[in-house]
């Protein structure tokens, strides 16, 4: 480095070092689960309306998660609650059938 006073220059030698950046990984100890397990094979009767109510969600790693639904061919006949807790059924006469309807809980962590 060179410093000038306005009557004198003076060279003074420095080092500069570049050290690597600590980058601290978050570990995903584990997927959101639901806080107890809910009835998972459901009977409907055409004409009557049913709503499940999901349990609570529990991430270990306390990370935001995704709740998604494939309702498959029983999409008609049912309606997911804005908050996603509740899933309500109303089938009709034509909806008699088996359906399945997966329920799926995802780390939004990357």
């Amino acid at each position: 480095m060179r410093l000038f006073d306005g009557a004198e220059t003076r060279d003074y030698p420095f080092n500069i070092t570049s050290l690597p950046s600590l980058v601290v990984e978050k570990q995903n100890t584990g997927p959101p689960i639901f806080d107890y397990s809910f009835k998972t094979l459901i009977e409907l009767r055409p004409g009557e309306n049913f709503t499940l109510q999901l349990p609570s969600i529990t991430d270990p790693d306390q990370d935001e998660y995704l709740v998604e639904f494939s309702l498959g061919s029983a999409l008609f006949f049912s309606n997911v609650s804005p908050d996603q807790r509740y899933i309500t059924f109303k089938p009709e006469k034509k909806d008699i059938n088996t359906h399945t309807v997966q329920i799926t809980l995802a780390d939004k962590n990357s």
